[in-house]
């Protein structure tokens, strides 16, 4: 009963009244909060727009309070999907370490592999300073992150949906690759739509001076 309220709440977009049905089903005597329970609490948050406190659920899940059931595959799930699309290199950082937990559980769903990916297109793409020494340039976090989750997967997953999930991860962070890449004058005429809007700083305009901006991009490693 509690479930279905909280769900009804959620549906309608008053996520005060499904913490205040989830609160209640917690606080019921002689009554456990199971997996459904809490998976609806988690999809109401994440449905509302409330993902702060939707982390807060699931790190009391993982702490395996008396009170609560530890997070299963649709859990985590839920959150790498949600993390992956908040558009913060926090968000994302925390989207690939539930994406660790969830494929440590087993082969991955296409759909979660896919969001994971997604969400290492926030975690930068600008290049490491070593480049000023003239040392080798590691690898873009973004793309290395992408590497890994895509190594990760054969044998795990059908070899068409691994090779999907390349094209994918490719076009995704060519995306951060054209807004970083672009050359001085048309990176100006569309710093309007560029997904990076920090300010310029001196070692940028080093770069620029210096010609790095065409330097590869680490692609090769996919």
């Amino acid at each position: 009963t509690y479930t279905i309220a909280l769900r009804a709440r959620s549906r309608r977009g008053d996520v005060r009244a499904a913490k205040d049905a989830f609160a209640r089903l917690r606080a019921a005597d002689g009554i456990a909060v199971d997996a459904v329970a809490a998976n609806a609490m988690l999809a109401a948050l994440v449905r509302n727009g409330a993902l702060p406190a939707a982390w807060r659920l699931l790190t009391e899940m993982r702490a395996r309070d008396a009170a609560l059931p530890p997070p299963d595959r649709n859990s985590l799930s839920l959150m790498v999907h949600a993390l992956a699309r908040a558009r913060s290199a926090a968000a994302a950082a925390k989207a690939l370490e539930l994406y660790d937990v969830v494929r440590a559980r087993g082969p991955p769903d296409f759909h979660v592999a896919r969001s994971a990916l997604l969400a290492c297109a926030e975690l930068g793409s600008l290049p490491t300073r070593e480049a000023f020494y003239g040392v080798r340039r590691a690898p873009r976090p973004d793309v290395a992150a992408a590497a890994k989750i895509l190594d990760g997967l054969a044998g795990a997953l059908p070899d068409d949906a691994v090779a999907s999930l390349r094209t994918f991860a490719r076009e995704t962070l060519a995306q951060c690759e054209t807004e970083t890449w672009k050359q001085p004058a048309e990176a100006d005429d569309h710093r309007a739509a560029s997904r990076w809007r920090e300010p310029e700083t001196e070692g940028d305009r080093i770069f620029s001076r210096k010609g790095w901006n065409s330097m590869e991009s680490g692609f090769k490693l996919f």
